[in-house]
């Protein structure tokens, strides 16, 4: 698994698109076609941006029909 959301990204859509006919047209198919990067929040740094995809990573999930999604977890409680 990698920590890199793009390389992560291209790797589904690498697997996506290499679904036997029965599974892609079940993926075809979806209601819901999400590729969700989650990041965890802490209380510090303030401000983080270190997710970048590259413009040939969003044409390939919008060739699948897919959605992009960006989910951001609350820090730990400790």
């Amino acid at each position: 698994m990698s920590k890199n959301a793009d390389a992560a990204i291209r790797h589904l859509v690498t697997l996506v698109e290499a679904l036997p006919k029965a599974a892609r047209r079940c993926w075809n198919e979806s209601v819901s076609r999400t590729f969700d990067v989650g990041i965890q929040a802490g209380l510090a740094p303030r401000s983080f941006e270190d997710v970048q995809l590259h413009e040939d990573t969003l044409e390939a999930v919008a060739r699948l029909h897919g959605r992009l999604l960006v989910t951001v977890y609350a820090p730990y409680e400790e």
